[in-house]
């Protein structure tokens, strides 16, 4: 984080809040300011589910290269298929759900996330990471190689990558040791993987160039997200254009609530002083907005806002309650909602209030045709009881209890 923007968020937690907001920014610009912050977030939020969804898919599809003689990665059927058996046979803690996992994190997605680290930086524009091939087709093993870095402009192989991705701190001492020790292993390789991995190399001296790749954390959940896409049917190996466009152009219906958070109010200050520019604060305050996004039936519960510039994304607007108690202290009471209806945003807002009415009001009607129902249901058990009552009674008196 850039350390004045540092600066901002930590004084805008404090006591000291108020009096910062307002020499900083007037109460006609704490609209535009929400607005900014809230495209920003939604744009983050697009962007984050489109390009995971292009990842597992990519993950998918070679592992279905890779293991393509044992078929379990053929189809979302089959892998869902292939992932009960073992894990109702076998159990989560199995040694053959371990080989699973590190299937699907090792030989699958940190080679693809060490791929696409490598395509999308500036490296990228010169040279291409690609997977070792025979052919077309992907090896699953090939010996001290996972990836090839090629020049665009030659095709020549100028470097060769080893990934490793663990998902469990417990064992980076071992991977690093089984790597030094792997007889196809030379000091020209480049090894990556994440980032306590790469520590531990570094910590050992080794010579070889590293990539870093995000974190064990990072891969834990990238492990689990697979997993759940696995046992929900949706491990699909093809991009489906429809699926790509129903990610990015959520317009039609409100997909996913991002967050207006102090962080971003903080670099949207820092944005106005000249202190960073439009694109860093656009990119920074739509990762932190979108870090928090809620979606689906989580999304009934909130108060939902929607400045236009968030419209068009189809994504609702969380306004932390910070953020809506400075800016009423700082202005006045009252200047939080002033400041919505400036951008034209409680028009929306109400609209979706009285959505929400109609919804209640809907649900409450099913729920009293409910109770209806099910006072007529009691009513027919209670003349049945009473009927088999006096069936009773009546078996009771007769000569057959004397």
């Amino acid at each position: 984080m850039n350390e004045k923007v540092g600066n901002y968020t930590r004084i805008l937690n404090s006591d000291n809040a108020p009096k910062f907001m307002r020499d900083n920014i007037s109460k006609d610009d704490v609209g535009r300011c929400i607005d900014f912050c809230s495209t920003a977030a939604g744009h983050g939020y697009i962007f984050s589910n489109v390009q995971d969804y292009v990842r597992d898919a990519q993950v998918f599809n070679v592992l279905n290269e890779k293991f393509i003689n044992k078929g379990m990665f053929s189809s979302p059927e089959k892998a869902k298929e292939y992932y009960s058996l073992i894990k109702d046979l076998h159990g989560e803690n199995s040694p053959q759900m371990i080989r699973l996992n590190n299937m699907l994190q090792g030989d699958g997605a940190g080679e693809v996330d060490a791929m696409r680290s490598i395509n999308g930086s500036l490296k990228g524009l010169l040279y291409k990471a690609d997977f070792a091939k025979d052919g077309e087709r992907i090896l699953s093993n090939t010996p001290g190689i996972d990836l090839e870095i090629k020049s665009r402009i030659t095709g020549e192989i100028v470097d060769r990558v080893q990934v490793k991705s663990p998902y469990t701190g417990g064992n980076i001492t071992k991977t690093v040791d089984d790597l030094v020790k792997n007889k196809h292993f030379t000091d020209n390789d480049i090894i990556a993987g994440p980032k306590e991995l790469i520590d531990k190399v570094k910590a050992r001296g080794l010579p070889n160039k590293t990539i870093e790749v995000g974190t064990i954390a990072d891969n834990k959940t990238s492990l689990e997200d697979l997993k759940n896409k696995i046992s929900s049917g949706e491990a699909s190996a093809a991009v489906f254009t429809n699926q790509v466009f129903a990610q990015m152009a959520q317009g039609a219906v409100i997909g996913a609530a991002v967050q207006v958070t102090l962080s971003g109010v903080a670099n949207y200050i820092a944005y106005r002083k000249g202190e960073i520019t439009g694109k860093e604060a656009f990119k920074k305050t739509g990762k932190d907005g979108a870090r928090g996004a809620v979606t689906g039936g989580a999304i009934a519960g909130l108060y939902l806002v929607f400045p236009p510039g968030a419209i068009g994304l189809g994504i609702g607007i969380v306004v932390g309650m910070q953020v809506r108690r400075v800016v009423d202290i700082a202005f006045g009471k009252g200047a939080y909602l002033d400041s919505l209806n400036s951008i034209g945003a409680m028009t929306s807002a109400t609209k979706e209030v009285a959505k929400g009415v109609f919804v209640m009001e809907h649900a409450l009607n099913m729920q009293r045709q409910s109770i209806i129902t099910t006072e007529h249901l009691l009513g027919e058990y209670i003349e049945e009881r009473d009927i088999h009552q006096n069936d009773f009674d009546r078996l009771k008196s007769s000569s057959l209890f004397k």
